[in-house]
């Protein structure tokens, strides 16, 4: 069983790289927003799907 810290811990690694990532395609805005705006969607949703899939597994995808 997984402890309370180690989850926000796991969540806070999660969502900070979930903003990089962010802040990284956000450079790409300047030249082309249609197209990085929905490659950062699908990017983004695809990253917390498998950050679900991977919490779910570990069994602590309920908490979030």
């Amino acid at each position: 069983m997984i402890e309370e810290g180690d989850t926000n811990s796991i969540s806070f690694f999660y969502f900070r790289g979930i903003l990089q990532t962010e802040r990284f395609l956000s450079f790409f805005d300047q030249n082309n927003f249609l197209y990085s705006y929905f490659f950062n969607r699908v990017l983004l949703l695809s990253l917390w799907t498998l950050g679900k899939i991977v919490l779910l597994i570990n069994g602590q995808g309920m908490r979030f």
